[in-house]
């Protein structure tokens, strides 16, 4: 199970890290059971585990209830010889027939005691995002952070008694986010800890939301260094899912806040931490995963799709920014669209420019009408073709930028025909800024 196998991962570094000899079961008695089960507000829910029976009888808050569960885990973990899912989380059902959240397998598969409660640390590494799904991230700071976050979990658990417990995933997706800020306090570290929250359950008057993932892995770029990554991707419920291990390309998520300050630094002063805050994706991270690779193409920015040309659509011309909030989604869009176009500001220039002698040629020389409907045709083109044709008919009504614009040509020509609708999305963005002046 790969939960065990991050789970002596994380292990390792705590031993490292705090001059101990920890083996799984040792730190699962004395670290793990006082910080996450020790109390009737559990850290982390694993369903038909001995602490959720208790839970469910409503035998949690006896002291020695839990101490009960925690022996009937040890006896458990103790006699396995395979790995069944309520002691090796993430391991197989007991049986096809009963009622479980593990998944069925027929393969002999060996388990030991050590790899139970190795399984149980990997599983409180996980990271969670929206959607209802988590990843496992074998990185060293990565887990150390972890490590340090579930320590502030109880605290926080503690000093707020309405708040929902056992949402372990949620607070390390948080709390990844919240570490890797550049606001991040080494003395007092929950400071500025502001996670999202939403209405609870039961009695409890608030929860934590789900991070966005897109935060999550600008945290995880920020935190490693833009060192590519493999994540396991799963979900641990009612029912387990898993999507595998994907790679997450960091250096392009790294990249893209500081593009955005390279491309628009005279225009805002954006940290890189806000531009993270401020993106929004386009798809849940379910269908980002479905694109094997998380990197710059599965961060594309939300609602963008709708002003770049398809096969079938156009697309709709953007109406001139007003707002600031306005400008910088319209500076994301452009910074997503240069990274996919390989960064290439030569193409930005040349937008900038044609973007420019179309904003000309549409003024007014005695038919407005005429004027502005002509390049109107051209935005509006979906491919080389009727760009070109529409640009015509404006070049031979009007000739003053016919040099301009013949570079627009021969640089939408040579390009790969995947790059045009993006470089004429870009086009776009770059008039109706324009027509802000």
């Amino acid at each position: 199970m790969y939960t065990a196998h991050v789970g002596r991962r994380a292990l390792a570094r705590y031993n490292a890290r705090h001059d101990t000899a920890h083996t799984p079961r040792t730190f699962f008695d004395e670290v793990f059971f006082s910080l996450f089960f020790d109390d009737p507000r559990y850290l982390m829910w694993v369903n038909n585990a001995p602490f959720d029976q208790i839970s469910k009888q409503k035998k949690a808050g006896d002291p020695s209830e839990r101490r009960d569960a925690l022996k009937k885990l040890h006896a458990g973990a103790e006699a396995l010889t395979e790995p069944l899912g309520h002691l090796v989380l993430g391991g197989k059902a007991a049986d096809l027939d009963a009622s479980t959240s593990g998944q069925v397998t027929d393969l002999v598969l060996p388990a030991t005691a050590d790899e139970a409660y190795a399984s149980w640390i990997g599983t409180a590494c996980g990271i969670g995002v929206a959607g209802g799904l988590s990843l496992l991230i074998d990185h060293d700071a990565v887990l150390d952070t972890l490590l340090d976050g579930w320590h502030a979990y109880r605290e926080w658990l503690k000093q707020t008694p309405d708040f929902q417990p056992s949402q372990m995933d949620s607070w390390n997706g948080w709390w990844l986010i919240h570490r890797f800020s550049d606001a991040f306090d080494e003395d007092d570290p929950t400071a500025g800890f502001l996670p999202s929250t939403k209405k609870g359950t039961g009695p409890y008057r608030l929860r934590l939301d789900t991070p966005p993932w897109s935060r999550v892995l600008f945290a995880l770029a920020f935190g490693t260094g833009g060192a590519r990554q493999t994540a396991y991707v799963y979900s641990l419920g009612n029912t387990n899912k898993t999507f595998g291990f994907l790679q997450i390309d960091l250096p392009e998520v790294y990249g893209l806040p500081a593009l955005y300050r390279h491309l628009f630094a005279g225009q805002d002063a954006l940290t890189t931490e806000a531009i993270a805050t401020l993106w929004q994706t386009e798809f849940g991270f379910e269908r980002a995963c479905q694109q094997g690779v998380l990197g710059t193409r599965s961060l594309e920015p939300k609602h963008l799709r709708k002003y770049m040309p398809t096969r079938r659509d156009a697309g709709s011309l953007p109406s001139a920014p007003r707002k600031e909030s306005d400008h910088v989604t319209f500076r994301i869009y452009q910074t997503w669209i240069i990274a996919m176009l390989s960064n290439n500001e030569e193409l930005l220039a040349f937008a900038e420019e044609s973007a420019h002698a179309l904003h000309e040629a549409a003024r007014p020389s005695g038919s407005k009408t005429t004027n502005q409907r002509q390049v109107d045709e051209v935005l509006k083109a979906g491919s080389r073709k009727p760009f070109v044709d529409a640009l015509t008919a404006v070049v031979e009504r009007d000739g003053t930028h016919a040099e301009a614009l013949n570079r627009l040509v021969r640089a939408l020509m040579t390009m790969p025909a995947t790059d045009v609708p993006l470089f004429l999305s870009l086009l776009r963005f770059k008039y109706a800024y324009l027509n802000t002046k």
